[in-house]
């Protein structure tokens, strides 16, 4: 059996993370099982988790489609999430996981889902692991 067969989508592993696929640039991509971070943050409060927790990073808005997509598996529930993507100098773009959408995020359309948020104010956040070699059963 190889390594990517072994473990599935929104399963948890020893360590307390969550497999949430094959990431699109190659390797993998881990998330928090739900419940790590306490409801809504701002954006100012995930990226301070961040630089404390350097392993974790705020995904980026393709990343949050590809966890859209695994929602159901990976216990994920209708609500603006953070991404990394900043749509102005002080406004991030969030993916709301009610309607989701797969986006370019170099066009001026954002798609159904995404939409501006100041960085003070809060929505949810799930942070990620980008992995590669192989797999932390």
């Amino acid at each position: 059996m190889n390594e990517k067969s072994k473990i599935k989508i929104g399963e948890e592993l020893t360590d307390g993370n969550v497999f949430a696929g094959i990431h699109p640039e190659g390797g993998y991509l881990f998330t928090q099982k739900h419940g790590t971070t306490k409801g809504a943050m701002t954006w100012i409060d995930a990226e301070k988790y961040c630089q404390e927790n350097k392993e974790w990073s705020i995904p980026t808005i393709e990343e949050l489609g590809i966890l859209w997509a695994y929602k159901n598996k990976l216990g994920w529930y209708s609500a603006h999430y953070w991404s990394c993507d900043k749509s102005n100098e002080n406004f991030m773009l969030t993916f709301g996981f009610g309607l989701g959408c797969i986006i370019n995020p170099a066009s001026a359309h954002l798609g159904v889902g995404i939409s501006h948020k100041d960085l003070s104010e809060k929505a949810h956040v799930r942070l990620v692991i980008r992995g590669t070699g192989n797999l932390p059963c």
